[in-house]
């Protein structure tokens, strides 16, 4: 008796490094929000407007904080891979399975966003739970093999089906 193994291939999901730029656009982001967020409390509690001179002064401190904090002390992205083979499609962080989605039992693929941002999603869920608590594993669209992927799936979501 033989034992047939499927052959399995294995992505590596590269993460992108942060620039500078996204860095100061986050840290925009982050002041504007919370001097909006001060101002309207203040304005809520106190019946006026925070002095804009004060929250300038407040928010040019927070922007430098968040922009200095996030260079000095970066975050740990995990290393990412998706293996591929008959059987389903496994997502590892860091050597370890995290989300296994067996070929026989996809029930939603589809993909998201556009562009630069385009991903496959592939999940045994359907698509409300997919979307609203995230269950499925993402491909992102700039792996070399994507298209080959996105047919296996849809294979096994045509396979599930019958």
């Amino acid at each position: 008796m033989k034992l047939w193994i499927a052959p399995m291939a294995s992505y590596h999901i590269a993460v992108e490094p942060t620039t500078p730029r996204k860095r100061v656009r986050d840290a925009l982001l982050f002041a504007v929000a919370w001097l909006m967020l001060v101002a309207v409390s203040h304005r809520v509690a106190k019946g006026q407007w925070e002095d804009p001179v004060s929250l300038a002064i407040t928010g040019g401190i927070f922007f430098f904080g968040i922009y200095f904090g996030r260079l000095l002390f970066p975050r740990h992205i995990p290393s990412c891979n998706v293996e591929v083979d008959d059987d389903g499609i496994r997502l590892l962080l860091d050597g370890k399975t995290v989300r296994w989605v067996q070929g026989d039992r996809v029930r939603y693929v589809a993909e998201w966003g556009s562009g630069r941002f385009r991903k496959l999603v592939i999940s045994e869920h359907g698509a409300t739970f997919t979307r609203l608590l995230w269950g499925g594993i993402g491909v992102p669209a700039r792996l070399p093999q994507y298209e080959q992927i996105k047919a296996q799936a849809l294979r096994w979501l045509e396979n599930s089906k019958a």
